[in-house]
């Protein structure tokens, strides 16, 4: 997983992160 990070862009690691956090938002 974290070489999966490390190979993309920080834009697309950002991009993840917010969805994580909308998913998580989304749930509660």
């Amino acid at each position: 997983y974290i070489g999966l990070i490390h190979k993309m862009h920080r834009s697309e690691v950002v991009i993840c992160k917010f969805r994580v956090k909308l998913y998580i938002f989304l749930d509660i």
